[in-house]
């Protein structure tokens, strides 16, 4: 028990104090944790060290939370980002979180009951509890399954999803929140599932593109992309 104490002190210390100070060496930067604007969904993500990004992606995040905050009273919650030290070093599960210059956010959500807006998502990781296409909307993941892509929606069968009728997706919050980010003059583009950017009246956004069956579905996160310095 002992040594299990001081090896959880020393990880937290070196997690929590010493690795956001050696981080900027490496070009790197945490993401805000006590932020009132900008918070990760889940602690996990924190003790992982999976929150850091490029110093321009972080100010590009925190300037949409900024506005966000304003406009909405929204707080937004941030999941995946990359580990603090270098390039090339894959962040499992993900193709592309290697450079410091992607970022996924949660999208945004309302009370199933009220239609208040709510702080959480229906994830208790913020990934895998998808905003499903509506009978008229085009349903990439099911064409993806149906070539052989498994993993597009693997999340769906890992991820408790009894919290799922308790939520609905707050549209007009979610669009306002994707709008910012594909405007921020640092953002090269942002992935959403491509009947999102239908339905959610994005369409004349040119940098809004879909990932491809290769990926995962992103109707639960966007995934925003840092511009090539």
């Amino acid at each position: 028990m002992g040594q299990i104490l001081v090896f959880l002190t020393v990880y937290l210390l070196s997690v929590l104090i010493i690795v956001p100070l050696v981080a900027p060496r490496f070009g790197r930067v945490a993401l805000p944790v006590y932020h009132t604007d900008l918070q990760p969904q889940h602690w996990l993500t924190v003790l992982a060290a999976r929150n850091y990004v490029r110093p321009a992606l972080r100010r590009a995040a925190i300037d949409v939370a900024v506005e966000m905050k304003r406009q909405h009273l929204s707080t937004l919650l941030y999941l995946d980002a990359q580990h603090p030290f270098g390039n090339g070093w894959p962040l499992i599960p993900h193709l592309s979180h290697s450079d410091g210059r992607k970022l996924d956010v949660a999208l945004l959500w309302q009370d199933a009951r009220t239609g208040k807006p709510v702080s959480g998502t229906p994830s208790p990781i913020g990934y895998g509890v998808f905003e499903d296409p509506r009978p008229d909307e085009y349903d990439r993941a099911a064409e993806c399954a149906a070539q052989g892509h498994w993993q597009y929606g693997y999340m769906e069968k890992v991820v408790p999803q009894d919290r799922k009728p308790y939520f609905t997706l707050d549209e007009a919050r979610t669009a306002a929140m994707t709008r910012l980010f594909c405007k921020h003059r640092q953002v090269r583009r942002v992935l959403i599932e491509p009947y999102l950017k239908k339905r959610l009246l994005l369409e004349d956004l040119t940098n809004l593109r879909h990932h491809g069956c290769n990926a995962v579905r992103h109707d639960d996160h966007i995934h925003v992309e840092l511009k090539v310095e």
